[in-house]
């Protein structure tokens, strides 16, 4: 967001908006909305402001806990919540 910010200032070749959602989405949606507020860029967009949180809930729910516990356990997890 601030790399975007500082080419929109000088008029430069800009991230592409679908490039910085899959960014969020891969998990770097945390990161995304700090440098939304802290560049106050992009804070304006109805579909950042909607999408970005919902990405770092996503994040939180099934790319978080991969990382963390391996995907062998998270996908064994999921498949006995869903049995139950």
């Amino acid at each position: 967001m601030l790399y975007d910010k500082k080419q929109a200032k000088l008029s430069q070749q800009r991230i592409p908006e679908k490039r910085l959602f899959l960014v969020a989405a891969l998990g770097g949606a945390l990161g995304s909305f700090i440098g939304m507020q802290v560049a106050r860029h992009k804070t304006k967009h109805w579909n950042f402001l909607i999408f970005i949180p919902f990405l770092f809930v996503l994040n939180l729910v099934i790319i978080y806990p991969m990382a963390i516990f391996g995907i062998n356990y998270w996908i064994t997890y999921v498949i006995h919540f869903l049995i139950a």
